[in-house]
């Protein structure tokens, strides 16, 4: 039993160590081409907002399809975890939202950049 639970907790530290935090952010639009990097730290917010809403109607789905929920829940669950954003803000616009965020939140650097998204979207989007 002991392996066992020493084997998941060594996988979850690896699997935590590789995502991205907000200081990977600001360091690699400081140091490197800020082109190149710039398109993929706008790949990487947008897509981080793109699954978190993907995942939310696949889950709800599934809940739906097994009669766990209801269609009309489904619906509402929906409602509740969209993200209030308007339609005309661009991708980059979303990606200046979350740089500006981090970047007004020093304390806050250390954490997962899809934590920080959903913190700088939220508290822009209100």
């Amino acid at each position: 039993m002991k392996k066992y639970l020493i084997v998941l907790l060594f996988n979850l530290v690896l699997c935590n160590g590789q995502s991205p935090r907000g200081i990977d952010l600001l360091s690699d639009m400081a140091e490197s081409n800020k082109n190149e990097v710039y398109v993929y730290w706008i790949g990487t917010v947008n897509g981080t907002l793109e699954g978190y809403k993907f995942g939310s109607e696949f889950a709800l789905d599934m809940l739906a399809k097994d009669g766990i929920i209801t269609e009309r829940d489904k619906t509402v669950y929906l409602e509740a975890l969209k993200f209030k954003i308007p339609n005309n803000v661009t991708e980059q616009k979303l990606f200046n939202i979350v740089w500006r965020y981090i970047n007004k939140h020093p304390e806050k650097r250390h954490m997962d950049l899809s934590t920080l998204t959903f913190m700088a979207i939220n508290e822009s989007f209100k």
